[in-house]
């Protein structure tokens, strides 16, 4: 019974609780780990909903708590097991993977990036399509805020162009330390 009360606190202090994704704290501590440990390129895809805001002023907290919940359980179900994902607060969610190459994290991103803009919300009679902009990097380093401020400039880069998009970088094989 104490064991069980103690992964129950452990897991509601590790995850977000809408989503069921790691909270922006354990995401970061758990790439951290990772980082120290990769030999090759590893990939940062940082993205958010585009005008998310619009959909809680228009349609209530309670749709855009819905987009929320099920973007996290497509999130959960697209990505790959060795992958970490996050919810890093509001409508902005990371996926950070060291098991495939720059190409494949490309297209990976692309897909999801589809599969989001075709699914269909539902809200009680409302249906909802929304779209995200994503922010993808690729390079060889230990600094997780490196490879984040990375992912982040592509993130705004995509927004700049136009949103429901991915813009893509990396480090040109060198290493980012």
């Amino acid at each position: 019974m104490l064991e069980e009360q103690r992964l129950l606190l452990t897991e509601r202090a590790e995850k977000d609780g809408l989503t069921g994704l790691y909270n922006r704290q354990t995401f970061i501590e758990r790439v951290e780990v990772e980082l120290a440990c990769a030999t090759e390129a590893s990939h940062l895809l940082y993205f958010d909903i585009d005008h998310f805001k619009k959909i809680n002023d228009t349609y209530g907290h309670r749709a855009g708590d819905l987009v929320l919940s099920e973007l996290g359980a497509l999130l959960t179900r697209w990505t790959e097991p060795k992958s970490i994902t996050g919810r890093f607060g509001g409508e902005e969610f990371a996926v950070f993977s060291s098991s495939i190459d720059t190409k494949q994290a490309r297209l990976r991103a692309e897909e999801f990036r589809k599969l989001v803009a075709q699914h269909l919300f539902v809200h009680e009679e409302l249906e909802l399509h929304v779209t995200i902009s994503m922010g993808l990097a690729s390079a060889r380093t230990e600094s997780f805020e490196q490879l984040y401020r990375l992912a982040d400039t592509l993130l705004y880069q995509a927004k700049d162009e136009g949103r429901n998009r991915l813009c893509s970088g990396q480090d040109a094989g060198q290493s980012l330390q």
